[in-house]
C-alpha cells in the first residue's frame, strides 16, 4: 500500500494525489482497513462518497470487491 502524487507540471509544486483520483474515477475502492495512517484518508473517502453518488466506475453495478473475492477463494 502507498500514497501517491504526482507534480501537476515542473513548474509547479501543486501535486496531484492519484490516489483520491483513481477512487473519484471509480478504478479503485477505498480499502479503509490500510488507509488508518494515510495522509488523505479523508479526500479518499470523499471521492468514494462522489464516484458512488456518480454510480460511476466500480459503482455502476454489482460488482465483488477485490478483498471479498479473496476471501471466498482461499
Amino acid at each position: 500500500m502507498a500514497e501517491v502524487f504526482v507534480k501537476i507540471s515542473q513548474q509547479s509544486e501543486e501535486e496531484l494525489f492519484i490516489n483520491a483520483e483513481m477512487v473519484r474515477s471509480g478504478m479503485a475502492y477505498h480499502y479503509d482497513r490500510y488507509s488508518g495512517s494515510c495522509l488523505g484518508k479523508s479526500q479518499i473517502e470523499d471521492a468514494e462518497n462522489e464516484a458512488r453518488l456518480r454510480s460511476i466506475g466500480v459503482w455502476n453495478g454489482e460488482h465483488q470487491k477485490p478483498w471479498d473475492y479473496r476471501r471466498k477463494t482461499n
